[in-house]
């Protein structure tokens, strides 16, 4: 397939509104992001998921890779884009350092040959904390939607250490995803979920800038099927959190109650059972 400057990816992390632009860029119609499955545009987790079956390592390896997700996602006027987490990004990078076609190469050299011809947005969150407090909540429901969400007929419990490990992990997936860029020489488009979600129009005119193609017609936000998540809950453990973390003795008593608790251990087990699922699509 001929490479084409109109290719983009949304650099993520999980629960940063990912899913609710990727949609509003899918209903477009001339913005990429063109779902494998309804509502689903992570093809590097898709091709995680089955063992990269569809890539010959030997050959051309992870340039194969995403020419074939680019390929999938395009829409009829040639722009490409799909959104990948730093998780699964760089999952395939490491798996490229151990394959024959990339042996003795820098990581540097691989993530270059991925970073050709391809543009980039980088969506993040201001508010860390409300963004690891989703992603908490979406470990104990198995809720990465709206439906999924509602449908829990569980309770949410407050979970100091599951906020905490998941603020830790959006922090290495920022710390990773600016590591890419610098060593790449990239300047990616930065938007924030916040910033997006008040100037909708904005956002999707200037993807449509960077990627040098008209702006798209305006999508009715009403008729979107994503939902926001964020409810009571949200607010209420943000001000719990912020007070447990506001030092060390507060937080080592965060975890120890929550160590001690029945309630949150039974938690605990139910997310241990919820691995050995197959796995449900990162979202929003």
């Amino acid at each position: 397939m001929s490479r084409s400057s109109k290719r983009y990816l949304i650099c993520t992390a999980p629960r940063s509104g990912s899913s609710y632009l990727c949609h509003l860029l899918a209903r477009t119609g001339t913005l990429g992001m063109r779902p494998y499955e309804q509502r689903r545009s992570e093809y590097i987790l898709r091709s995680s998921r089955n063992g990269f079956r569809e890539v010959d390592w030997s050959e051309s390896g992870v340039v194969q890779l995403f020419d074939l997700a680019f390929a999938e996602s395009a829409t009829p006027n040639g722009v490409m884009g799909f959104k990948v987490m730093w998780e699964h990004f760089d999952e395939v990078i490491r798996k490229a350092l151990r394959s024959l076609r990339h042996r003795g190469m820098q990581r540097s050299e691989i993530e270059r040959e991925v970073a050709a011809t391809t543009q980039f947005v980088w969506l993040r969150r201001r508010n860390e904390i409300r963004q690891a407090i989703s992603w908490a909540k979406a470990l104990q429901s198995d809720g990465w939607n709206i439906d999924s969400q509602n449908a829990y007929q569980g309770k949410y419990v407050y979970d100091f250490p599951g906020i905490s490990l998941a603020r830790f992990r959006i922090r290495r997936a920022e710390s990773g995803w600016s590591g890419f860029f610098e060593r790449c020489g990239i300047r990616p488009l930065v938007l924030y979920y916040e910033d997006y979600l008040s100037d909708l129009p904005a956002a999707l005119e200037a993807i449509a800038k960077l990627l040098g193609v008209p702006p798209p017609e305006p999508v009715d936000a009403a008729s979107i099927v994503l939902k926001i998540q964020a409810d009571s809950i949200n607010e209420a453990w943000e001000g719990r959190y912020r007070a447990d973390s506001s030092g060390a003795l507060k937080s080592a008593r965060a975890v120890a109650n929550a160590l001690g608790s029945r309630e949150w251990r039974e938690g605990y087990r139910q997310r241990l059972r919820m691995r050995n699922r197959p796995q449900r699509a990162v979202g929003q």
